[in-house]
């Protein structure tokens, strides 16, 4: 899990190099908690703007299951700024030929290191840290299971993360509760 100053860094790292297309599909993932083999084979067939949504489809997931993704306001800004003279099937392309992009594991490695992330941070992390900060703002673990595309609910609970600032605030929460249950006290 990132820190608030790592996420920071990867964003403004992100927003300085010179990989563009390689550093908004990393600006995707985190957006989107999505795996990078389904942000690799995103269609502009795959996008609705009507409804804001992202259907991943069943051979590109790993549960080979079809899902639907909402899109957020920074997964929109990548799509709006990717339309721009795209003739491609695919949202992410090769700048030099074309083609759908297919790594981005290089870039990925410079951005870290620029950012000066932990080398256990890996490409992965962000799915990880995209479904923490979604519980964390406080959708509910089953919005969250649905999200990901997993097939079980367990699978889904290892991306809780405790953090202090959570856990002070549900100390808070508890002290708060009880101090209105002890004021509305009868005798």
């Amino acid at each position: 899990l990132m820190t608030d100053a790592e996420l920071q860094r990867l964003m403004a790292a992100l927003d300085s190099d010179p990989a563009r297309t390689a550093c908004l599909v990393i600006k995707w993932l985190l957006y989107t908690a999505a795996r990078k083999g389904e942000a690799l084979s995103l269609k502009w067939t795959d996008v609705s703007r009507e409804t804001n949504t992202w259907t991943i489809q069943a051979a590109n997931a790993k549960s080979k299951k079809r899902r639907v993704v909402p899109l957020n306001s920074g997964a929109l800004a990548i799509l709006d700024e990717l339309s721009q003279g795209n003739e491609s099937e695919y949202v992410f392309r090769n700048s030099r030929n074309g083609e759908r992009l297919k790594s981005i594991d290089k870039v990925w490695q410079r951005v870290r290191k620029t950012a000066e992330l932990p080398a256990e941070t890996v490409i992965h992390s962000l799915r990880h840290m995209g479904a923490t900060m979604a519980l964390a703002s406080g959708a509910d673990l089953a919005t969250v299971r649905d999200i990901l595309g997993h097939a079980d609910i367990s699978t889904t609970e290892k991306y809780l993360h405790a953090s202090g600032k959570s856990l002070r605030s549900g100390a808070a929460g508890i002290e708060d509760y009880l101090e209105k249950a002890l004021a509305n006290k009868t005798s």
